[in-house]
């Protein structure tokens, strides 16, 4: 374990190298315990400061500066940074001063100077220090490029489930990459060799001793090289990035989900700004509209709107602004290019951005013009039948006040002249009177034949009244 330790150290230390003039390990008491210096540094001599604290190392404000954020970083496990600038001639120089709580032994942090008046590629400065940073972090690893072994720290092995007898060589740990991903990788490493490329990066999937894959960020630079220029040592990192890929792939896979709800929709979605703008639209938008989406996209969704029904959801957006509703539904009218009415079922909800501002509101709109269009001649119909029924009722209710008139005024004049006739038919062929229901003795033939006369007339002004009614109600 200490020897896995020590390499470690060595492997963190090499990296911050390539970045740097001297790395110094200082203990948590501020005593300097080791001293690494670039072949490039030009810091002079060091091995006269080991031993020695921090605040011993001379009567300056910079020294007082860095041997408080020395005791910072080892109080808060953060890292630190200053800068300052000395004169000596007629040059000045500047260097940068890290303080990095980085080091495996919690005891212990690195001290890393550089000096920044040498010219270097910002890029590669910036992809070295990130390098060197990670170094500390998950699944470091150093390999000798002549002989193929490889060495990874523990924090390595505890990723990926391997002990350090199972992967020893480059190749092994080649094999363990995902054969789809294994091109990429072998074309990585073959443009970094060949200098096309500041640096080693590539993301791939790799093979974990329980048999699943796991997605890793595999970085490195070449540290050293044979005497004659071949690449000998090349140090680097393996970062887990497997949840960040599932939550791409996640991410990836929503987009398209939507992006193919959106395009296929069966009903017209669209993106609005909080200006009112269209973001976008799906064709159904276009459809129900009759705009080409060029020309739609240059309108707002106030020009398609029916202007009587251009605030009619005002307060319901004011609450989706507050949050206090998420979404809302609505009828809607719309006025298409050719100025016809459009009828919509509006539903709308928000999209916020991660500062808590409105990004867009995604409204969905289905065209409802035909099922209103359908309703309205089912009002029709229904008020048609409605008639009809008052019309039916109405006949109904005079059919009865008919029955009372014939039972009331037809009767009683029909009754009289059969009584009289039946008794003018019993004389006539008996030559006798006062029979039930025939004349008595008191009338005459004259008189009677006279009621039957009057009846008569009764009976057929009424019936002629009836028939007045009947025919008006044709009318």
């Amino acid at each position: 374990m200490a020897q896995n330790s020590s390499h470690e150290v060595e492997t963190i230390v090499n990296a911050l190298l390539q970045v740097s003039d001297r790395v110094v390990e200082v203990s948590k008491y501020h005593v300097i315990t080791k001293i690494w210096d670039s072949y490039l540094s030009t810091l002079g001599s060091s091995y006269q400061y080991i031993g020695k604290q921090i605040i011993d190392l001379a009567n300056e404000n910079i020294v007082k500066q860095c041997d408080d954020l020395v005791a910072k970083s080892f109080a808060l496990r953060d890292n630190n940074f200053i800068q300052y600038t000395t004169s000596g001639g007629h040059s000045t120089s500047t260097y940068s001063i890290r303080i990095l709580a980085i080091h495996p032994d919690k005891d212990f942090l690195f001290v890393v100077i550089k000096n920044l008046s040498t010219k270097e590629g910002i890029e590669m400065v910036e992809d070295k220090w990130r390098l060197a940073l990670d170094a500390a972090g998950d699944g470091m690893w150093d390999l000798n490029m002549q002989t193929g072994k490889i060495f990874f720290s523990p924090k390595w092995h505890d990723i990926f489930g391997y002990n350090s007898s199972e992967i020893s060589s480059w190749d092994t740990w080649a094999s363990k990459i995902h054969p789809e991903d294994h091109p990429k990788y072998k074309k990585k490493v073959e443009d970094y060799v060949a200098g096309l490329t500041s640096s080693y990066s590539v993301e791939q999937r790799f093979l974990c001793k329980d048999g699943t894959y796991k997605w890793i960020l595999s970085r490195g630079v070449i540290i050293s090289k044979t005497s004659d220029g071949k690449p000998l040592r090349a140090i680097g990192t393996h970062h887990d990035i497997n949840d960040k890929k599932i939550a791409e792939e996640a991410l990836k896979t929503s987009r398209e989900t939507f992006a193919s709800a959106f395009d296929h929709s069966g009903i017209g979605i669209a993106l609005i700004g909080p200006d009112g703008k269209w973001v976008d639209v799906n064709g159904v938008i276009c459809e129900m509209t009759g705009y080409p989406k060029e020309e739609l996209m240059k309108l707002t969704h106030y020009d398609v709107t029916y202007p009587a029904d251009r605030d009619i959801d005002r307060g319901l957006i004011d609450q989706m602004l507050d949050k206090d509703i998420y979404t809302y539904s609505i009828e809607k009218r719309y006025l298409s290019k050719d100025k016809k009415i459009v009828m919509g079922l509006l539903t709308v909800s928000l999209v916020w951005n991660s500062d808590n501002t409105p990004k867009f509101f995604i409204t969905q709109v289905i065209d409802i013009t035909k099922k209103k269009e359908l309703e309205n001649q089912i009002k029709r119909k229904n008020a048609e039948l409605e008639a009809a029924r008052a019309s039916l009722l109405k006949k109904v209710n005079q059919l009865e006040e008919l029955n009372h008139v014939i039972a009331n005024n037809l009767k009683g004049p029909a009754d009289k002249i059969k009584s009289l006739s039946d008794g003018l038919l019993h004389k006539n062929k008996t030559g006798k009177t006062g029979s039930a229901g025939v004349p008595n003795d008191n009338l005459t033939e004259d008189e009677a034949l006279h009621i039957i006369s009057e009846n008569s007339e009764s009976l057929i002004d009424v019936l002629s009244a009836l028939m007045v009614d009947v025919e008006e109600e044709k009318g």
